[in-house]
This record gives C-alpha cells, structure tokens and sequence, in this order.
C-alpha cells in the first residue's frame, strides 16, 4: 500500500516548480502539441528541431511529468500533457486578448485620460479645447483635476498636465503649446487715484498684485538709479492669475497678466497698460506627459488639439523656451 501511494505522489507535479513555469516554453508546448511533431513546430517557430526537444523536456523537468510520448512517426499527449495544453490554450488567449487590448488602446482614440490643470487656465481657452476634445472624440472618457502647484506625470496619476512657466523635471517629455507676452495693467480708476507710473521704479511705491510664481522668477524687481535689483514688494500674492485678474479688473492694484487675457479688458476700457516699453519675458504653456515612444493616440490627440485651439486664441510671441519631444 505504500509502495502504490509513494508511486502515485512521484507521478505528481511539484507544485513549487509548476508556479515557475517558463511562459516561453509553455507556448513552444503549446505549438509542438498543435503542430502534431516537433518537426513541424520548429519550422513554425523558426527555432533547431534539437533545441526544441530540449526546450521539451526542460518543460518536463519543471512540470515534474512526461508531457508527450515520442514514437517514430508522432507524438502522442499524455493525460498531463492534455490538461496543461488545454491551460496553455488559455494562456495564449489571454495574451492574444491582452495584445488586441493594448493594439487597439494605442491606434485608436479610446480610454481614459487623466489631465492635470492650473488655475487660471481651466476657464479660458483650455475649456473650450476640453470641449472640442470631448465632442470629436465621444470614445475618451476625460478626468480633469484642477490644481495650484506642480503635479508631476511621472510620480502621480495623471497621463498628461498642462503648466505655466517654469518645467521642474527636466526629465520629462515636453509639447510647448503657446508662448504668450505680458505686461502691466491696472483699472482706470485705479490709476486716477493712485496716478499712472512714469518708470519701473515708481512701482516701489505702488500696490502690486503678484503671482507667486512670478516672484519666485523674479520678475517683481525693478532696477535703481544706481542700477541695483530692488524687489518690489506687493500689496497681494496669490498662486491664481485669474484671482489676480479680477482684483486689477476691481481696482486694487498693478497687475502682471498676458496680453491675451487681459486684451478685451483694454479695449473695453475696463484695464489700461502700465508701463507699457517695460520689457517682461514671455511666459510659456506647455504639455508635460511621461513617454514619448509610446504615447497612446488619445494623449497626443488631446495634446494636438490644445495646440491648435492656442494657436488660434494667442498670437505667437519671440521665446527661447525649448520643446522637448
């Protein structure tokens, strides 16, 4: 009675080897049950005939059983062999399911999208590029979250973030989408009361509505008569420009803002330049996403998008802020 049980444990795959099963050898398994001989699977798999039966029989020492029986003509599956061919067979489904999955996630405009905003951008010309997206490609669905500070693609779940200014990881892929000029601006009534500033240093004495941003990129200094940088010191700080917009819209002060988001207040008269020869750097939006090899097709559709949609709403402007793609 022991010798038929010990005989019956000894015909049983060790279940510690089975979880190391080689998944290539698994489907040269596969292919050689499939073919009928090993010689026909080696010409379908391109591999030596030898090489093959070795594979074969390193499959058997993992498994722990004889897989196929070997006669001159053909081979034959033995009751193991069968039951691990009918696994393979669902294996290699998978797999094929899996490939279909990713083919189609890839070449298609499809899925899900997860995208990072600033504040300040979300209800400008972003919006109307969200819904441009949303309409041409009713396949995506879209995830927006919109935030203050900097999200990084590679280190939170975002498949694609827009930012203003300054890329901190210079490691990521960038898609420069406009580069737009600045300059001063201030209510009228503002400027009645508090008077029109004649040169950058007048700015000193000034209310100043700054972006955090633009402080931490020094562009609140103005340069004294003995041509030292003084820091401009502000009456207000904020992390949103258009929280900064609508507090120089209200009268509180000298504000730093883009040309295009201020222009309709110009010509309605609701905002006026100051200091307009005051040279500002521009100030770029880009794209930042992780991968640019395989970047599936609705992230560079999005990203395309937005790109004409700011191509149309702002005018280009003279930057040496580089793309990186």
């Amino acid at each position: 009675m022991k010798t038929s049980v010990a005989a019956s444990e000894m015909a049983l795959p060790d279940s510690r080897a089975v979880s190391r099963l080689d998944l290539n050898l698994l489907v040269q398994f596969l292919e050689i049950v499939n073919s009928g001989s090993i010689s026909r699977a080696a010409v379908r798999l391109r591999v030596p005939k030898a090489t093959l039966s070795r594979k074969l029989r390193q499959l058997e020492d993992q498994v722990g059983a004889v897989l196929l029986k070997r006669g001159p003509h053909r081979i034959e599956v033995t009751e193991i062999g069968r039951a691990l061919h009918t696994h393979c067979e669902r294996i290699a489904a998978i797999a094929m399911d899996a490939s279909q999955i990713t083919s189609e996630m890839q070449s298609a405009v499809r899925g899900t999208i997860r995208i990072a905003l600033p504040f300040g951008l979300a209800n400008t010309w972003l919006s109307r590029g969200l819904v441009q997206f949303a309409r041409r490609y009713p396949e995506v669905r879209i995830s927006v979250h919109v935030s203050n500070r900097w999200v990084d693609v590679s280190e939170e779940p975002y498949d694609v973030a827009i930012h203003i200014g300054r890329i901190r990881n210079q490691n990521l892929p960038v898609r420069r989408l406009a580069v737009l000029s600045r300059g001063l601006f201030a209510a009228p009534q503002y400027c009645a009361q508090k008077g029109m500033p004649q040169i950058a240093t007048d700015l000193l004495a000034h209310d100043c509505i700054a972006i955090e941003a633009q402080i931490n990129d020094e562009l609140w200094r103005v340069a004294n008569s003995a041509g030292d940088l003084v820091a401009v010191t502000p009456r207000m700080t904020t992390t949103d420009i258009i929280l900064a917009h609508e507090m120089a819209l209200a009268g509180a002060g000298i504000a730093m803002l883009t040309h295009v988001l201020s222009e309709q207040d110009v010509r309605a008269g609701r905002l006026v330049p100051v200091l307009p020869k005051h040279v500002l750097p521009p100030v770029a939006i880009s794209a930042v996403y992780l991968e640019r090899r395989y970047l599936p097709l609705r992230i560079r559709a999005f990203i395309d998008l937005l790109a004409e949609v700011m191509a149309e709403a702002a005018p280009p402007a003279a930057s040496t802020v580089p793309t990186r793609e």
